[in-house]
């Protein structure tokens, strides 16, 4: 090719840039409230629920907004399309992560998954964890979930503290996945450890609160640690982190059961992440799963307060399985209203409600709008989940709209390539759990001293995840054949759970 041809493919493409970018300047952003100098929207976002004034913005403005968080720019999205036409659609410009120095670096030393930017480390990371969460070996997991359900329904008889109950099933599942034993009473040793884990994430969100200005203004990360105690708190919480994270990665290891951990350094993957990456990739997996019992208890209020959505679910499931045994996943497919109701209450009240924070790669243009790169980019559960032009009268439990419309939204696993990776595992606990507490109990209110305890149904817990606060709930096992089948069924074996695991490592 002559020079003059190249010189003039030179002038053409560096004049697409120029127009190109000129036209993105000339767009606006998107609308929003107005801001004021340095400090942006700071001053109008309330410390509580800050998802309820999105939702009102959204109603004022439409379904993306700008806000500014200090010199940031967030675009916040109030509707599943926006939120599906650029976070899924657009994946490939819309799937990193903010870069949040606090947390990020200090906290999680750069090596936490969910947090990480998009790029091959992220895709390496995200490769490991997707060998154990797809949907094949989600299934294969099915088994375990079951009997985990069958202990769940014995503990529930012997004690009225159904989060704790919740809490330990979960935990024992994914812990029995992870590292090879499962958790049967919740006082065992590993129970400190996994309390201390969850003290460190608390505090790890209330540091993030604490110190988001590092974020906002990364100027004061050039600070030494003497004059930026971030530091110094994220790397002492990294530290107590990576400890916990290791030692059980080694017990793991020593464990004579299957687990992940086992798994993982036979399909190799030690030899392209290092061992502490290895366990957090692990160990992220499992201290996702710590979100599971937030839904059952919504499960629970949503069961107290809507009686007869409870009475035509267990409708369903009398006829389809009746008093003499555990509803299964081979019913699922013959229980609409079910699936109907476990959808309706992952909506109704979101625990996720401000959504996750996504960073857009390059200058983008969506309804008109320029949505520069580097922005943080949010899908607002809250208002997504709750919509009025989508849901007919969305702050009502009604499972039957998922009958009448079963394409209807759901914002619970997030969007595109930064969807919830075991979300597939999620959706089968809550199958399992649901389906088998509605079989087998009455819930209702709980009284005290014959005094009804009413139940709050807006009073939500404060925080990046949402669940009910505190209260009281009543279980009334059914029949004596329902007791029956629930003192028959709680009695597994170690050799059950065994072949279980024996079962699950032969899918891989």
């Amino acid at each position: 090719m002559c020079t003059t041809q190249l010189d003039a493919g030179n002038v053409l493409s560096r004049l697409f840039r120029t127009l190109f970018v000129t036209r993105h300047r000339k767009l606006p952003l998107p609308p929003g409230p107005r801001k004021l100098p340095v400090v942006g929207n700071l001053h109008q976002i309330p410390s509580s629920n800050p998802w309820r004034t999105y939702q009102q913005w959204h109603k004022q403005y439409g379904p993306i907004i700008t806000i500014k968080k200090g010199p940031g720019t967030t675009i916040i999205l109030g509707s599943a399309k926006v939120a599906k036409d650029l976070l899924h659609d657009r994946g490939s410009i819309y799937s990193s992560r903010p870069h949040m120095y606090f947390i990020g670096e200090c906290v999680f030393g750069g090596i936490q998954p969910s947090i990480m930017p998009y790029g091959p480390k992220w895709r390496l990371f995200h490769k490991v964890q997707m060998a154990f969460v797809n949907v094949n070996t989600a299934h294969a997991y099915r088994s375990l979930q079951a009997l985990e359900s069958q202990q769940l329904l014995r503990d529930l008889t012997e004690s009225d503290d159904f989060t704790k109950a919740f809490e330990r099933h979960s935990t024992s599942l994914l812990y029995t996945l992870a590292y090879g034993k499962r958790i049967m009473t919740g006082k065992e040793e590993e129970i400190r450890d996994l309390e201390e884990l969850g003290g460190i994430l608390e505090k790890v969100l209330l540091e993030a609160a604490r110190y988001q200005l590092s974020d906002m203004f990364p100027i004061l990360n050039s600070l030494p640690p003497f004059l930026a105690p971030w530091k110094r708190s994220g790397q002492a919480l990294f530290a107590q982190h990576k400890q916990l994270l290791e030692k059980h990665m080694k017990l793991a290891l020593e464990a004579p059961n299957w687990n992940w951990c086992k798994q993982a350094q036979r399909l190799g993957a030690t030899t392209s992440i290092s061992a502490t990456e290895l366990a957090f990739v692990l160990g992220g997996l499992f201290e996702a799963s710590m979100t599971t019992p937030m839904v059952l208890d919504v499960f629970v209020m949503a069961s107290v307060l809507n009686p007869q959505a409870v009475l035509r679910a267990q409708a369903e499931l009398d006829v389809v399985v009746g008093p003499d045994r555990l509803p299964s996943f081979e019913d699922k497919a013959h229980l609409p209203f079910m699936d109907a109701f476990i959808r309706e209450v992952m909506r109704w009240r979101p625990i996720t409600p401000g959504g996750f924070e996504h960073a857009v790669t390059q200058d983008d243009e969506y309804m008109g709008y320029h949505i520069p790169k580097g922005a943080t980019v949010v899908a607002n559960h809250w208002s997504i989940d709750l919509d009025d032009t989508i849901f007919n009268e969305p702050h009502e439990f009604k499972p039957e709209r998922w009958i009448e419309q079963p394409n209807l939204p759901l914002a619970t696993f997030g969007y595109g390539r930064r969807a919830c990776p075991g979300r597939h595992i999620g959706l089968n606990s809550l199958y399992s759990v649901i389906s088998c507490v509605l079989w087998a109990y009455d819930i209702e209110h709980a009284f005290d001293s014959g005094v009804r305890l009413e139940i709050d149904e807006w009073d939500m817990t404060q925080g990046a995840d949402s669940k009910p606060s505190p209260f009281k709930a009543s279980f009334r096992v059914r029949s004596q054949k329902h007791r029956d089948v629930i003192e028959r069924e709680s009695l597994v074996s170690d050799k059950m759970f065994e072949l279980i695991l024996n079962s699950i490592s032969a899918s891989f």
